[in-house]
């Protein structure tokens, strides 16, 4: 008789640290050369040490407030059943999910989840030598960064969103948008069939 239970997931490779720095977009390379953090104030769960990284097949990054958080969480609870997963966020979430119990590693960024972080090297610098290694990166719309991450080292990438997609923009979107770019939202009004209009947009 068949059952569904799996066995435990496989155990992460480790590797030797490396500069992974020029092979980002433009955008990320302000983020330093040197990954090796401090693990008691990066990471959680034996994700990083001084002279070696661990590689996980799956990586998963979501920030924002616990709302936007937690279900990827709940995701990524799902799939550690199946796939070595890290998952990275900011610090603040770190005692907030019991991520050891479900099989997760968690790394944690020194940004607020309700606040723009200062740089881009805050959100993703944890990011990059994981990213390098995995198989494959899912994040949520709070951490778009991590498709140009994933695309600089041809990673497949998957959005997760718990909102539906599209969805519709608020009401005032429509002329927040006109005060703020006047010209290209009469450009994209008079777009002509088959070109990037307004429409597209809304």
């Amino acid at each position: 008789m068949q059952t569904d239970e799996q066995g435990p997931a496989p155990k992460a490779e480790i590797c030797p640290d490396e500069d992974n720095s020029a092979r980002l977009p433009s955008s990320l390379r302000c983020i330093s050369p040197d990954f090796r953090k401090d693990p008691t104030s990066m990471a959680y769960s034996g994700v990083n040490g001084p002279d070696h990284l661990v590689v996980y097949q799956l990586v998963i990054v979501a920030f924002g407030t616990r709302g936007d958080v937690q279900p990827l969480f709940i995701l990524a609870c799902k799939l550690a059943s199946y796939v070595q997963t890290l998952f990275i966020s900011h610090d603040a979430f770190a005692l907030t999910f019991d991520w050891g119990r479900h099989g997760l590693a968690f790394a944690g960024t020194p940004t607020d989840p309700n606040a723009r972080p200062e740089t881009v090297a805050e959100e993703y610098e944890v990011l990059i030598p994981h990213a390098s290694r995995c198989e494959c990166l899912v994040f949520n719309l709070f951490a778009l960064g991590a498709w140009h991450v994933a695309e600089a080292f041809s990673k497949r990438a998957i959005a997760a969103s718990p909102c539906l997609i599209p969805y519709e923009p608020a009401a005032s979107f429509r002329e927040s948008f006109r005060a703020a770019h006047p010209r290209l939202y009469a450009r994209l009004r008079t777009a002509p069939e088959g070109h990037v209009s307004w429409r597209c947009l809304v």
